[in-house]
């Protein structure tokens, strides 16, 4: 006995025991084993319109002869053609199961790709059972099976609503984006070139939030970032001055774009290690400007394609390293798309890895700590389909998902909106935004902001202001408090706290202006950040966030001598203020030494109640009243 050929079906071993001798084949037609040899022929040379036919041929002879049946399943996979693959490899089981081994584990795999999860199962369980020894061949797709059936069982609210003709075209239209203040929306759409009747082209197209809460009609981005190039999958950043993108000419890159004057600006590729000599695409900004998500298939990876973080160095701004988000996100498979949030720590991508409904499916990890996950979760049947679902971007408030699809209409790709699951959504979020100015000549400066959390201790958030106007803008996290620290070489330290609570909405940002006081004696600042309970001393531990920067300050300018100065309102006794204050001045200056600042560069003072910065006639202003400032007694 000889066997004709061996053949792959899925990337795994499909052998059709055909023989030479005729006396083994499951047929005894003659007329229809000749025919079936002729189609043999024509399949090795891929001439598949004269193999179909003659297969029909053959199973007109001979209805039960079951190796023309496998052999035109493998056909059919091999155009891409499950349907009928199914078909003919379900007629092949029905005649006899047990002829090739593998058969039944096949027809799981497309049961299990065509979204028939219980079918599959079925077909893999009977694999095992006739196939105990190859079990470990099956169970992971019998698990996967199980885990969509049980989504499906236990559905999310998904209600899409078409974002209408003001973003939506006839054509396809795809990979959206919003800003922080969540008033800019940006897609990608294919539209055909003009005088051509065949071409189609890749462009960005704008829109603006109008005050009844729709979006304008759609617009070409002006300027020079649209090109004669595919430009797609894109990312605003959080102010909308800028934006990340691929374009795809032999192989895909990550460029970059700024909102000037003049329109958009022409896109400049990013340079290595970012984008290397394979495929990178599919960036996503996150809101402080300091991490670049993305997709790649570069070397060392863990599958096909895997996420990506590029971190942008605070002091350069130069992109100074790439790392791997590493196995918890990536598979062996296709992890691609990120998003990441307004928040800074929820991640959205999508997986073929990663159980789900069987193609690429849309999970969310939660951000732990740098460059550690959460275990990736579905977001939930029926978001996720049997299809390919990709693409989604969250709102600031999280209100609105975005996301572009095809299955509930007729006109090619239209992007949607729908509310995230309540277990899948990001923090809401708020933003900051102001300008930073030189106290004396009232000029911008391009500064650090430093945001951090009074909770956690932890700095947050840390952005740059642009060196050309001085502005600065980053989403942050409602319901936390943060204390933010503006520095520059050269300068004291802008201090402030803040909370955006349920006051300071999407709607109702804070805004600021912050004046830089330059180092030089007689030059002094508020200790915005400086707290201690009632009629105590003892510093509160949110105290250290900003007492951490004064150390680093006085690190930086190791000749600079301060003083310290403890202030209260006039309430109560004016030798008890002072005492009070001065009090709280030492122990300012006791964690100053405790961290390594020389003492003698120390002064503190206590004033009480003698210097007011306001009067003292309501609890708001006897509130400013009650403060710790520095001022520079030596340079």
């Amino acid at each position: 006995m000889s066997y004709l050929k061996k053949v792959f079906l899925f990337g795994c071993m499909f052998l059709i025991a055909n023989q030479l001798d005729a006396q083994t084949y499951t047929s005894k037609n003659k007329k229809a084993i000749k025919l079936y040899e002729t189609a043999l022929t024509f399949f090795e040379h891929h001439n598949y319109i004269d193999f179909f036919n003659t297969i029909d041929e053959v199973l007109t002879a001979d209805n039960q002869f079951i190796e023309p049946y496998l052999l035109a399943m493998q056909a059919c996979m091999e155009k891409g053609d499950a349907d009928n693959a199914l078909k003919f490899g379900e007629k092949a089981y029905k005649i006899n199961p047990l002829f090739y081994p593998f058969l039944s584990a096949k027809l799981g795999e497309i049961k299990l790709k065509k979204g028939e999860y219980a079918d599959a199962i079925k077909y893999f369980q009977f694999f095992v059972e006739k196939n105990p020894s190859q079990q470990s061949k099956v169970s992971d797709l019998i698990e996967r099976a199980k885990f969509a059936v049980n989504l499906q069982e236990h559905p999310v609210t998904f209600n899409p609503i078409n974002l209408g003709d003001s973003i939506n075209t006839q054509y396809d239209d795809y990979w959206p984006s919003v800003t922080g203040d969540g008033k800019t929306f940006v897609k990608t759409s294919n539209t055909p070139i003009k005088n051509n009747l065949t071409g189609y082209q890749e462009d960005f197209y704008v829109s603006y939030q109008l005050e009844d809460k729709g979006w304008s009609s759609a617009i070409k981005m002006p300027g020079n970032i649209n090109t004669a190039a595919n430009e797609g999958a894109l990312s605003l950043t959080a102010d909308g001055k800028g934006m990340y993108f691929t374009i795809c000419t032999t192989t895909c890159h990550l460029f970059y774009s700024k909102n000037t004057n003049n329109g958009w600006s022409k896109p400049e590729k990013l340079p290595a290690p970012v984008n290397t000599n394979a495929s990178d695409k599919q960036p996503s900004i996150s809101p402080d400007g300091k991490y670049l998500y993305f997709t790649s298939n570069r070397a060392g990876g863990y599958g096909g394609y895997d996420l990506y973080m590029a971190i942008r160095d605070d002091e350069t701004g130069e992109w100074s390293s790439v790392k791997n988000l590493g196995s918890t996100i990536n598979t062996p498979k296709n992890d691609v798309a990120p998003f990441i949030h307004f928040d800074g720590s929820s991640l959205y991508f999508s997986s073929d890895g990663h159980w789900g409904m069987g193609g690429l499916d849309i999970f969310v990890s939660r951000k732990l700590k740098e460059n550690e996950w959460s275990k990736p979760e579905n977001i939930g049947f029926p978001i996720n389909t049997k299809g390919e679902e990709q693409g989604i971007v969250i709102s600031p408030d999280t209100k609105n998902t975005y996301f572009a699809t095809n299955r509930s209409d007729n006109n090619g790709l239209d992007i949607y909106t729908f509310e995230m699951p309540e277990q899948h959504k990001p923090m809401r979020t708020s933003y900051i935004k102001g300008v930073v100015l030189d106290s004396k000549t009232k000029k911008p400066l391009d500064a650090k902001i430093i945001l951090g959390n009074l909770s956690t201790g932890n700095d947050d958030f840390i952005t740059l202001s642009k060196k050309e106007d001085g502005t600065f803008f980053t989403s942050l996290p409602a319901f936390s408090s943060y204390a933010m620290q503006i520095v520059k070489a050269g300068y004291l330290f802008y201090s402030e706290s803040f909370k955006l609570d349920s006051i300071r909405t999407i709607q109702n940002p804070y805004v600021i202006t912050a004046e830089l006081t330059p180092i030089a004696i007689g030059a002094s600042s508020i200790l915005q950040n400086v707290y201690f309970n009632f009629n105590e001393y003892k510093l509160l531990p949110e105290s250290f966030v900003e007492l951490h920067r004064l150390v680093i300050l006085m690190q930086e300018n190791p000749t600079m001598w301060i003083e310290i100065s403890g202030h209260t309102d006039n309430i109560g006794k004016k030798d008890y203020n002072k005492k009070l204050s001065e009090y709280r001045a030492l122990a300012v200056k006791k964690y100053l030494v405790d961290n390594g600042i020389d003492s003698n560069r120390i002064k503190p003072v206590g004033y009480g109640s003698e210097k007011p910065v306001a009067d003292n006639i309501s609890e708001n202003t006897r509130k400013k009243n009650r403060r710790t400032e520095m001022r520079v007694l030596y340079k």
